[in-house]
């Protein structure tokens, strides 16, 4: 039985993005594992590219992640016990590349612990950052350095 091709595969547009496939470059989506409450904020393009020129359509409306350990547990515990979600769609690269960038340093998608100090994303890294930090600044850290950071120093 083939699959059919139109619509939105398993993605979810809850914020009714009119979504333009044909002339946007991509799109930044969250995965949620329903059983556990894990997440996953990750970015896919609509089209593969050749020397800078749209080749092909992507495999975007079934893709899941590239993530390795969210694949393991979309087949072990099935692809119905995850919500997928798109987020925001881009019409550039550099959109793309900055929005799930973004969005993964706000929501502190490799620090960030659910009650039981266990992680809250499957992300492994950020853009080039492939690691997850042995230490975290605390909340009281992080705004003690913001100030510092946006004093007047005029």
């Amino acid at each position: 039985m083939s699959r059919k091709s139109s619509g939105n595969g398993h993605w979810k547009n809850p914020s009714r993005i009119k979504l333009d496939p044909d002339n946007s470059f991509g799109f930044v989506y969250l995965i949620v594992n329903l059983l556990t409450g894990r997440r996953y904020i990750g970015k896919k393009q609509y089209h593969q590219y050749r020397k800078g020129i749209k080749a092909r359509p992507s495999d975007w409306r079934t893709y899941t992640s590239s993530s390795r350990l969210l694949n393991e547990d979309i087949k072990r515990q099935g692809k119905t016990n995850f919500h997928f979600e798109i987020l925001a769609e881009f019409d550039t690269r550099g959109g793309l590349v900055y929005g799930e960038t973004h969005l993964q340093h706000v929501c502190n998608v490799l620090t960030e612990t659910d009650g039981e100090d266990e992680r809250l994303f499957y992300n492994q890294f950020i853009d080039k950052i492939r690691f997850i930090p042995a230490e975290f600044m605390t909340a009281k850290k992080k705004k003690k350095i913001m100030s510092r950071v946006l004093q007047d120093f005029n």
